[in-house]
């Protein structure tokens, strides 16, 4: 937490620099810019940022990233509000240069990004400042469980042994020691002295995971406890304790069938498009022209896709493909068996394509042939994250799971393409789908249009 708190003070710091000497570059079209007090830049302002990054839980870590990127974010937010009211009431006079609050805002929020992601990949690739936990458990859910925490910035847990009756995994067991069975965990916990224990045994008994819990709870700060909910919609979930009926209920949300989500989503689409078309537009015309030079055709290939509430719609494409590829495809399958079961499980051939033109093959690499479904999100056909754009055909083999995916706008990237790409299978996909829209939230939306960055640069799982 500390160190964290000497990171973002740092930051806050260099983003009020930042600011000052961009707006310092303006300065022959702006009106005098006030200088701010040593003891507000260094003290007060950073202090109040400090301060909101705490009251929103930015400190705490061991849990997921995007919850620790939404309290800070909310922090900045809290603070910049509470800053400028600073500023204003330090210089009553209003000479407090708006544009250097407005610069403000965003140096901020990139400074902290940038400094927290350093700090936190060398912490995650260093020993320091691990914590020490037992896994009692060690089966498939505990094989999921230790892959995220491995990942995932914020966690910061150190596996130092297993405990179970009969190990289902094969990966875990060869990766740390077993330390011994069930009955002997409370001991074992004892005995190591360790602060956290990670309870994945979702097939136990209820009693005899009562009385395991019972048992370990007074050798231990804090259990962690994986429940057999695998798949089940928690992105949405309150938690509600009939403390006098000894019940727990979870109320799970469903956010996409509230006017108010599916407002913000669609805000954040629009806005967000529009912000980037000055700078979309040209790449667009370059690779018109391309694809215009490269093989015979329209620049463009227009299709029909499954789109929200089961409706039809024209999907924008550039042409990545000959116009007699179906014939082509046809043939090359009929000659290549391998490349006909591989059709036949992925829809998409991985390898070699004999419908895809040359500039088709780079531009698929990149994704840049998705570009134009920038105009499906002005028009409101489409959203920047979603699930994927179904062909109509495909609708029978996706089964019931077609209501809950088009209850959402398809999607030119979603948690489909951040967890595969094309290396996934269509039954994986619907799943991957299924889940986005039953779990959506917009902070989600803005991790995976990140991570698509990430993917697409490095060209992972595209064909």
């Amino acid at each position: 937490m500390l160190l964290f708190i000497i990171v973002d003070y740092i930051a806050l710091v260099l983003a009020q620099e930042t600011a000052y000497q961009i707006r310092e570059l303006f300065q022959g079209f702006l009106p005098t810019v006030f200088v701010l007090p040593i003891n507000y830049q260094f003290i007060y302002i950073p202090l109040v940022f400090i301060l909101c990054i705490a009251v929103q839980s930015g400190y705490e870590f061991n849990r997921p990233s995007l919850d620790v990127s939404q309290g800070v974010f909310k922090g900045l937010l809290f603070g910049m509000v509470m800053s400028i009211i600073i500023l204003f009431v330090i210089n009553a006079s209003g000479k407090v240069s708006r544009f250097y609050c407005f610069l403000f805002i965003f140096t901020s929020l990139g400074w902290v990004a940038m400094l927290r992601y350093a700090v936190s990949k060398f912490i995650k690739s260093s020993t320091l400042l691990k914590e020490e936990v037992i896994v009692i458990g060690a089966g498939k859910t505990a094989e999921r469980i230790k892959a995220y925490f491995d990942k995932d910035l914020a966690y910061r847990y150190e596996i130092v042994g297993l405990i179970d009756d009969n190990p289902i995994s094969d990966e875990l067991p060869s990766e740390y020691p077993l330390l011994g069975k069930m009955d002997e965990a409370a001991k074992i916990v004892q005995d190591m002295d360790i602060y956290t224990v990670l309870v994945s045994a979702p097939g136990m008994d209820k009693d005899k995971m009562d009385q395991l819990l019972t048992d370990i709870r007074p050798y231990v700060r804090n259990i962690l406890f994986a429940p057999n909910l695998v798949g089940t919609p928690m992105g949405s979930v309150q938690i509600q304790t009939l403390f006098s009926e000894q019940i727990t209920l979870l109320k799970s949300y469903n956010n996409l069938a509230r006017i108010r989500s599916r407002a913000l989503k669609r805000s954040f689409d629009f806005f967000f498009t529009l912000t980037f078309m000055p700078i979309i537009i040209p790449i667009l015309f370059v690779l018109g022209v391309i694809i215009k030079l490269d093989s015979k055709g329209s620049v463009f290939y227009n299709a029909k896709r499954l789109g929200e509430n089961g409706k039809n719609f024209t999907c924008y494409k550039f042409r990545s493909m000959y116009t007699d590829g179906d014939e082509r495809l046809k043939k090359y399958l009929a000659e290549n068996p391998e490349a006909a079961a591989e059709w036949k499980e992925f829809a998409k051939l991985r390898g070699y394509d004999p419908r895809v033109t040359k500039a088709g093959r780079w531009m698929r690499r990149t994704s840049l042939d998705e570009l134009p479904q920038l105009l499906n999100v002005l028009e409101g056909t489409m959203s920047l994250v979603g699930p994927r754009p179904y062909l109509p055909r495909e609708k029978a083999d996706m089964g019931a799971d077609v209501e809950i995916i088009t209850m959402a706008k398809p999607g030119i990237t979603g948690f489909w393409q951040i967890n595969g790409r094309n290396d996934v299978t269509f039954a994986d996909r619907v799943a991957m789908d299924v889940w986005y829209v039953k779990n959506w939230s917009l902070a989600r939306d803005i991790m995976f249009l990140a991570k698509t960055f990430k993917i697409v640069l490095g060209k992972s799982g595209a064909y």
